[in-house]
């Protein structure tokens, strides 16, 4: 990857940074970037008003699907994910098509949504993941004071120890 300038970039659910973390080689080389689902935040619900517009306009059916009056429920259902949210209106588009439909309606959405139980899982994982990350620097910060000597298993008794660390941080530039 370095000899030849190449970047490799991993795509992944939240367990991805635990197998990135298994070296500290790896961690080096390796830059997070988080993109979280969509919320109900106003700006939010606009993007993903355009997503689904966006799905909709592609259906292969005889009448348009109006699924914007339906922005809410599809937020909820696909648990703000535009990944969940394309693949149950493909589930909903080939119920459609079965059953020899014009459109996608709130009937098909209803009959091929995630159970509340996939879906209860699926917020417990995203906020669990949240919370890792913030743990995750909270966890950084720790073993940073660990690292400069301010916190640890040895209490600092050490005058020069104490002087090195007001030092190291006298030199740190200011913010």
């Amino acid at each position: 990857c370095s000899s030849v300038q190449v970047p490799h970039v991993l795509l992944g659910t939240y367990e991805l940074p635990d197998l990135r973390n298994l070296s500290g080689q790896i961690a080096r080389r390796s830059i997070d970037i988080h993109f979280p689902g969509y919320t109900f935040a106003k700006a939010d619900l606009k993007i993903f008003a355009n997503a689904v517009n966006t799905f909709q306009l592609k259906m292969p059916v005889a009448e348009c699907p109006s699924l914007l009056g339906e922005v809410n429920y599809l937020m909820e259902r696909s648990a703000g994910c535009v990944g969940i949210l394309k693949s149950w209106l493909d589930r909903s588009l080939t119920d459609a098509l079965i059953s020899g439909s014009e459109t996608v309606t709130r009937t098909h959405l209803e009959r091929n949504e995630h159970s509340d139980e996939a879906l209860t899982q699926i917020f417990k994982e995203t906020s669990n993941a949240s919370e890792k990350l913030i743990a995750g620097r909270s966890q950084y910060q720790f073993e940073f004071q660990r690292f400069k000597g301010t916190i640890g298993d040895k209490p600092d008794t050490s005058s020069d120890d104490a002087a090195r660390n007001k030092d190291h941080e006298e030199a740190l530039p200011d913010k």
